[in-house]
């Protein structure tokens, strides 16, 4: 009866260290799925209010940006083309970007036809 008493603490004890030394991969597991720090690169005639709206999906989302970003970007309103921008706790959207910005920002409209000259 001692014997099997042993056998089982020493089952049960195995069986607890494996579910402890299981958990950190599954916590590591839901983090990888969560929301991330993200690099965007900035292209010609992005803003900030733009970069937020495609990773946040609200371009009010502007100053978490650049509050993350103001060593590169001192003035909001100037962001410099080519610079890496750190996007905190980022949700990078299945549209690639580019399809965003001509969504965000249609393109200009062509002026209208001239009338055509009267005999």
């Amino acid at each position: 009866m001692g014997t099997v008493r042993a056998s089982l603490l020493i089952l049960v004890s195995l069986v607890g260290v494996g579910a402890i030394a299981a958990r950190p991969a599954d916590v590591a597991a839901a983090e990888a799925t969560g929301p991330q720090d993200a690099l965007h690169q900035v292209m010609p005639g992005d803003d900030l209010h733009l970069i937020a709206g495609y990773y946040y999906g609200d371009a009010r989302q502007w100053e978490r940006i650049w509050q993350a970003n103001r060593d590169q970007v001192p003035n909001p309103n100037r962001v410099e083309r080519g610079i890496l921008l750190r996007i905190p706790n980022a949700v990078v959207p299945a549209e690639p970007y580019a399809d965003f910005v001509a969504r965000a920002r249609p393109a200009p409209s062509s002026p209208p036809p001239s009338p055509a000259p009267r005999p």
